[in-house]
């Protein structure tokens, strides 16, 4: 068996799913959304995958956040193609 993926960015888990399947074509500091097994969405920006955890990085203008995950625990990942950064950064030339 093997992971499917679906429409647009969207990597999803039939089975047999690893973090390397999961994030093969991810980019380091590219944003994506985790989807999860029994609980809420994981948003923050791709760090690396090691194993069986995947580490993501989040930020807002008051907290920075490390973000562990099991990859038995992901359902599906969708990758954005936006700069989030920039809703933070609207100040900065470049940012919409």
């Amino acid at each position: 068996m093997s992971c499917g993926y679906g429409y647009g960015d969207v990597r999803g888990a039939r089975s047999g799913c690893d973090c390397d399947t999961f994030f093969r074509h991810v980019a380091r500091n590219q944003y994506v959304k985790v989807y999860l097994k029994a609980s809420k969405a994981v948003e923050g920006y791709y760090v690396e995958s090691n194993g069986n955890e995947v580490t993501l990085f989040d930020f807002d203008e008051e907290c920075h956040t490390v973000i562990t995950i099991c990859c038995d625990d992901i359902v599906s990942v969708a990758v954005s193609q936006e700069n989030v950064r920039c809703k933070y950064d609207s100040g900065k030339k470049g940012c919409k």
